[in-house]
């Protein structure tokens, strides 16, 4: 329900000769206030007394607020422009409606029909108010959607029709298949990657492994099952997001330990991380070598090729033919194992 549409029904039902209907309103809304918090917090902390619930209360949404007003804290999601929803992401969730929006700006009149409601009001206010926060993802624009698209009169129009499947069927395809779409799969191939190492590398126990993502979604936990031949082992899987890459190098070789290996570190992330190639083992050129800012090696283990990394693409930078080339030519998710150069 839109901020507009909740005042106007607040209106309806407080009444300046019932003020009854007032104080149940905010005594209910007090009530419901208070049990959210006392959930959540007994969620984050079970070992909660009922007296530190109001000494120290979570509030979700004020720490939501803090979270996203620190620019630090985005910057390990990664950053981007503030106007990265309207050039970039709406686009890529409305496709020819949102095109057909912007057009329908230039013509008369100079307010286009289709903003001429609560709905179109709602949606575009809660876009212009998440663009306050330099880290922006489409999926946060996603309840605006239905409200945009109840906005605009789809014209019996075979070309816009076909461009609308078209659009459909691609972005399906591509966010539904190929977008971050290694995660799960090689979630689901971690131990038996971890024990075919660890056998490899002549390690007769089964130790403990840490498992680092990079510039990925965050992985789940819960696909790490037990398995018969692995139930001894702890797979330790810590996100370092999309921070840069020479932190991302910082913190593992604060984590390898020294030669001999005993206790294996992986890493998992897009095979189009250029960044990555320095430390490869195959890389042997005197550039890469004196270039590098640890004594570490990249030995990949496995990939998975439906794998795009669209959260990595950077036309400014590197520009448009040679992002693509990076992105979809290199496409796929990969397991290293992280060693130290034991010479």
């Amino acid at each position: 329900m839109s901020v507009s549409s909740t005042l106007h029904q607040l209106a309806l039902t407080t009444n300046p000769s019932r003020p009854a209907s007032l104080a149940a309103i905010v005594g209910f809304g007090f009530l419901f206030t208070l049990t959210a918090i006392y959930t959540d917090t007994t969620f984050y902390r079970p070992s909660a007394s009922f007296r530190s619930i109001f000494r120290d209360p979570i509030i979700t949404p004020l720490n939501n607020i803090l979270y996203n007003t620190d620019t630090s804290n985005l910057a390990l999601h990664g950053l981007h422009p503030h106007h990265q929803h309207f050039v970039a992401n709406l686009i890529q969730l409305l496709g020819p409606a949102y095109i057909v929006m912007i057009l329908s700006l230039f013509s008369w009149p100079i307010v286009p029909r289709w903003m001429r409601n609560v709905r179109a009001l709602s949606a575009v206010s809660a876009t212009v108010l998440l663009s306050i926060f330099p880290h922006q993802e489409p999926r946060f624009l996603l309840p605006c959607v239905p409200l945009l698209l109840s906005c605009v009169r789809m014209h019996k129009s075979r070309i816009f029709l076909a461009t609308w499947i078209i659009f459909n069927a691609v972005m399906g395809f591509l966010m539904g298949v190929y977008h971050q779409g290694g995660i799960v799969p090689a979630q689901l191939a971690m131990r038996s990657i971890i024990s075919t190492n660890t056998a490899a590398q002549g390690i007769k126990s089964t130790p403990d492994a840490k498992v680092f993502w990079w510039k990925t979604y965050s992985p789940p936990h819960w696909l790490l099952g037990e398995s018969p031949e692995t139930s001894n082992s702890t797979i330790s899987t810590l996100d370092l997001m999309g921070i840069p890459g020479l932190e991302m190098i910082q913190h593992l070789d604060s984590t390898v330990p020294a030669c001999p290996i005993t206790s294996p570190i992986y890493l998992v992330a897009p095979t189009s991380a250029t960044f990555l190639d320095t430390y490869t083992a195959d890389s042997n050129s005197n550039s890469n070598r004196e270039s590098r800012t640890a004594n570490l090696q990249l030995y990949r283990l496995w990939s998975y090729r439906k794998h795009l990394n669209l959260d990595d693409l950077d036309f400014a930078e590197d520009g448009v033919v040679n992002t693509l080339k990076r992105v979809v030519g290199r496409r796929g998710l990969g397991v290293w194992s992280v060693r130290r150069s034991c010479k």
